[in-house]
């Protein structure tokens, strides 16, 4: 969480000078970390996931808050590093959710790689049109080119949440 004042940011740590380590765990004596920004832009951004694909090549995915919670805009974003994390691709907008009460959230993207498929989930809440109630969606892109491109972002389907509980995350396997 960033400090008060400070918007929050997507980043990784790197071990290593020559970026072929990551590592979420506490510093270990003799690697040199390095902090490394991903995400370039000015809005918060939230919930990132990382995926090597064992070659190089690192998938960082984020949901990027323009507004707040509950107005403004939720991105999920994509960017990738071909050469262990030392440099990083363009940002690609694989989702835009324009955010009110009408559908009141966007959950944690994952990502997942396999090759050169790369997959990244998530959710969002939208009230039920019979109902009113708020159902969860799981949304879906992919690519099959080592993330140089995706496919259209793809509603996969959608439940109810358990009562009174937040449906907010997925899993990619």
């Amino acid at each position: 969480r960033a400090p008060a004042g400070v918007s929050p940011v997507v980043a990784v740590v790197v071990t290593n000078p020559d970026a072929s380590t990551w590592t979420a765990a506490p510093p270990v004596a003799g690697f040199v970390y390095r902090l490394v920004q991903v995400d370039a832009t000015t809005g918060n951004s939230y919930a990132p996931d990382v995926a090597p694909d064992g070659n190089g090549t690192v998938h960082v995915v984020w949901r990027e808050e323009s507004g707040t919670w509950s107005s403004g805009t939720h991105a999920i974003q994509h960017r990738r590093s071909t050469d262990n994390g030392r440099t990083w691709s363009a940002t690609t907008i694989l989702a835009t959710v324009t955010i009110s009460t009408g559908s009141p959230w966007v959950g944690a993207p994952v990502v997942a790689v396999r090759g050169a498929n790369v997959f990244v989930a998530w959710v969002r809440g939208a009230p039920n049109a019979t109902t009113g109630t708020v159902q969860t969606l799981p949304w879906f892109a992919s690519s099959t080119d080592g993330g140089q491109t995706f496919s259209t972002a793809a509603q996969l389907g959608s439940f109810a949440p358990a009562s009174g509980a937040w449906s907010g995350t997925c899993e990619v396997a």
